[in-house]
């Protein structure tokens, strides 16, 4: 997803391929997030970046590499039991922050 405004609670679990929501680039810029976010248990990666989240963010054990960079969120950000690279700042959080 790029370039786009939700408000719901967004949630993947389980998926195989990549999760992308906002890739830092120019071309796939992030999205707006009113609700919470979470990602558990994916296996094709996951990119969160330069999104603005309104909510809770939780991105936890998924596994093929993880970005969680450059993100505005407003509620609690949690990066935990990841597998593979995982980036998970610089974040500006507005609330309680645990980092991998």
């Amino acid at each position: 997803m790029c370039n786009s405004s939700f408000a719901l609670i967004f949630t993947a679990t389980g998926a195989t391929g990549p999760i992308v929501v906002g890739d830092g680039t120019s071309s796939c810029q992030g999205s707006m997030l009113i609700g919470g976010v979470s990602f558990t248990s994916d296996t094709g990666g996951v990119s969160l970046q330069q999104d603005t989240a309104l909510g809770a963010v939780a991105v936890s054990h998924d596994s093929g590499g993880v970005t969680v960079a450059g993100n505005r969120v407003y509620g609690s950000l949690t990066v935990s039991g990841n597998t593979g690279v995982v980036v998970d700042h610089p974040n500006t959080v507005i609330g309680a922050s645990n980092l991998q």
